[in-house]
């Protein structure tokens, strides 16, 4: 008996030791203080969705997150959020935080994003020299007498060095497209938007943007691409995957960052052998239209194909964004459809606008990677 009396003293000792142990290492939080300024952090900046958001509150730099009557708010809808806090939409977030009398007057900010299909890996994790395309947009239609000698002129410059300094789309409508298969609403829109700068076909136009120019010229061609392209590297570089639905393209697409500012995303699908006798045609190659635009996203409005934002991403970092693109036609054939993918950033040298910085183009049910500059 004296024994178990002996072990059960015992046993009492150390469970009170242990509790003395615990309260000495408590940490005690501050009361509100009128007179202070309340902060709020989190754990990322960006997150996949599903997984947690955790918050730290400081009051003067105090950490006050275990505050009794602390509250953490999601600003869209003025709901109380537990921390941590596990987001079901994809979206961008906005929380701040209440502890007595006091607001943090600094929200916090948090992209989700969504899960995306398995992105090719980075080839080089370290580097932000990406390869610059440019867009080059060819206005034109199967009732253009004299478009086949542009798509001659646009065949040989695809055989020189200048291959790797562009990606090229053909824009179908109007007119001269009232008989043409490969003609398209998107085509008509994206025309829509640089209408000024197209004056009859064939045309081509560059980053959606001047300059234009008609001639079937080759040294002008080129001339207009090393006016934009950029040697050095491009802003940003793109990564995507594309995957097929039900009548429709997804794309997922990462963007890694090589100047800190603010990016925005679009993709089009474009079609190829899409047959339609053309006028003028000498070749029987000719009657193919090929890069057609058939579907586009990321219009915003008069004069803004920009895309969808991304928000500001800093140097080396990444941000994703999946994308949809509606197969609107039974005639459309997908295994002959890609995706080219528009990446934009805010310009003050164009009129405070989203000018084109990059683009890449992901083959359908294939994947893309950084192409990042020659060593």
């Amino acid at each position: 008996m004296k024994i178990a009396k002996f072990f059960a003293l015992l046993c009492a000792a150390a469970t009170f030791a242990v509790g003395c142990e615990e309260s000495s290492n408590k940490i005690e939080v501050p009361a509100p203080d009128p007179n202070a300024t309340l902060e709020i952090k989190v754990n990322a900046e960006r997150i996949t969705i599903g997984q947690e958001i955790k918050f730290t509150v400081l009051m003067d730099g105090v950490d006050v997150t275990a505050g009794e009557g602390l509250a953490i708010y999601d600003a869209s809808n003025y709901d109380q959020v537990s921390n941590p806090f596990t987001p079901t939409e994809v979206r961008d977030y906005d929380f701040y935080a209440m502890y007595g009398p006091l607001v943090t007057e600094e929200h916090a900010l948090v992209t989700v994003q969504p899960i995306m299909s398995e992105l090719p890996e980075d080839p080089q994790p370290e580097s932000t020299k990406f390869n610059h395309r440019i867009l080059l947009i060819d206005h034109t239609g199967s009732g253009c007498v004299y478009c086949p000698e542009m798509m001659d002129v646009l065949k040989e410059l695809s055989m020189t060095v200048y291959h790797d300094r562009y990606n090229e789309v053909a824009a179908h409508y109007g007119g001269l497209a009232a008989r043409d298969n490969a003609k398209s609403d998107a085509a008509a829109i994206v025309a829509g938007n640089i209408a000024a700068s197209v004056s009859g076909f064939p045309s081509l136009t560059f980053n959606l943007r001047y300059p234009r120019t008609a001639s079937r010229s080759l040294s002008v061609i080129k001339s207009n691409i090393d006016n934009l392209w950029n040697a050095e590297g491009a802003d940003a570089g793109i990564a995507a995957v594309t995957t097929v639905g039900d009548q429709k393209v997804i794309v997922d697409i990462e963007v890694k960052s090589a100047v800190e500012q603010e990016y925005r995303v679009a993709a089009w699908l474009l079609e190829d052998n899409i047959y339609s006798k053309q006028t003028g045609a000498s070749e029987e190659w000719h009657n193919y239209a090929m890069n057609a635009i058939r579907n586009i996203t990321g219009y915003n409005g008069a004069n803004d194909l920009s895309g969808d934002s991304l928000g500001v991403i800093k140097v080396g970092e990444k941000a994703v964004k999946r994308l949809e693109l509606d197969v609107l036609s039974n005639d459309w054939v997908i295994d002959n459809m890609k995706v080219l993918v528009i990446v934009s950033a805010a310009s003050e040298d164009y009129h405070g606008k989203f000018e084109l910085v990059n683009t890449a183009v992901c083959p359908i049910r294939g994947a893309v990677e950084y192409e990042y500059l020659a060593e």
